[in-house]
């Protein structure tokens, strides 16, 4: 085992800390050695910290727990961040063909994105992302504008931003004990390296990550990323709409979704009751199965009908071909319908990497394996250089998106 070809993976929850080690032995190869999980319930809600100590300390445990397991100690680390603090927008640079032969020169090119990316974002913010969505010539679409003639050239970018205290806190809750964050990635956009096909990613996929504190989702056309973002909506406000609608306790409400939670139910099943102790004694109480049902779908489908509507400038240029979804909630039945109604396009559930192992494909691990398989493509980046620990304000790249 080589130390220098190891690496941690971190992704910080709403309901919990799991850290990954994996060995990168080539580009696109990667052995996962270990796992370490931490429970963050009371430290992160809604995917954003709210106690920094206490989650410093459960980030720990789980980086332990992965260290143990393995016998070994990398010192980098891809972390995944979300959250409602992070926020996303177009941005579309222009610049003037400046060839003689009104030929578009490499240098406008970069003019246009530098343009782009140098958009203004509020006080006390900075870039997590900057990606490339493509490029238009005198306004129509050009994949490869430089050499072609025209007059205007124009780059347009997908920017993402977080607030500065949050992307500090969630540095501080590793490299407080010594380690190196080699990148930062929003965590849908990790999820999508684990869950999709280059194929996928290049016809068109829009990745939802639906987590217990929030949903983050990913929109790739092209192998280029188009929009990415995070909306505050999870499987807690399914279980907290089941504790208010039928009266009972939120542990119980969370039993009844991941036990009985379905979006379509048979003729038999809405005629239903489910008893919460299963003994109908004393003190059991029913609960209609039909009520129940309705309360999830009423949630899952506002879930998709945001979603929907925040994607619209994109998706009326470049409608949605598929939808590919993970979390913990996509194991929810009949979720993908739900989806496939309401965005008119076929939907299922995301399909993990041949070579991984079988206890390792859960859709609540994507984002961490996501971060491990993008470690593994920055592979030949990474040798022969020295990590050096990310800042506020770097890039980061994605697929083609430069």
């Amino acid at each position: 085992m080589n130390d220098n070809n190891l690496i941690f993976a971190l992704e910080i929850g709403t309901d919990k800390m799991l850290a990954l080690v994996g060995e990168i032995s080539a580009k696109d190869k990667i052995n996962i050695l270990s796992l370490g999980k931490a429970g963050s319930k009371k430290s992160v809600k809604k995917a954003d910290i709210v106690d920094v100590s206490a989650a410093a300390n459960l980030a720990q445990t789980a980086i332990s727990r992965a260290e143990k397991e393995c016998g070994a100690s990398p010192k980098e680390l891809y972390l995944a961040v979300s959250g409602s603090k992070i926020a996303g927008m177009q941005s579309i640079g222009s610049a003037s063909a400046s060839g003689i032969d009104s030929a578009v020169r490499a240098e406008d090119l970069e003019r246009a994105k530098n343009d782009a990316k140098s958009k203004t974002i509020p006080e006390n913010r900075s870039y997590i992302h900057r990606f490339c969505c493509g490029y238009f010539l005198d306004g129509a679409p050009c994949p490869d504008p430089v050499g072609k003639k025209g007059s205007v050239v124009e780059a347009e970018y997908w920017l993402m931003h977080g607030d500065d205290e949050s992307i500090s806190t969630a540095m501080q809750a590793v490299q407080s004990f010594g380690m190196n964050v080699e990148q930062i990635m929003h965590s849908a956009i990790a999820s999508a390296y684990a869950v999709t096909s280059e194929r996928q990613r290049a016809d068109g996929v829009l990745v939802v990550d639906i987590g217990r504190g929030a949903t983050d989702y990913a929109y790739i056309v092209g192998n280029r990323m188009r929009q990415a973002g995070t909306i505050p909506v999870g499987g807690d406000h399914i279980s907290n709409d089941i504790s208010l609608g039928l009266q009972i306790s939120f542990p119980n409400a969370e039993r009844l979704k991941l036990e009985c939670g379905k979006t379509i139910l048979t003729e038999e099943e809405r005629a239903q009751n489910i008893w919460l102790n299963g003994d109908k004694a004393i003190g059991d109480k029913a609960v209609s199965y039909l009520s129940l049902n309705k309360i999830i779908c009423a949630r899952i489908e506002e879930l998709f009908t945001i979603l929907r509507r925040e994607l619209e400038p994109q998706s009326s240029r470049i409608p949605i071909r598929e939808i590919v979804l993970t979390g913990g909630v996509a194991y929810t039945q009949g979720i993908d319908i739900v989806a496939q109604t309401i965005f008119n396009a076929p939907c299922s559930l995301g399909e993990f990497r041949p070579w991984i192992k079988d206890s390792l494909c859960r859709h609540e691990y994507s984002t961490a394996i996501g971060l491990l398989i993008k470690a593994a493509e920055d592979f030949d980046s990474r040798k022969g250089r020295q990590s050096q620990r990310w800042g506020l304000g770097a890039i980061s790249k994605f697929w083609k998106g430069k």
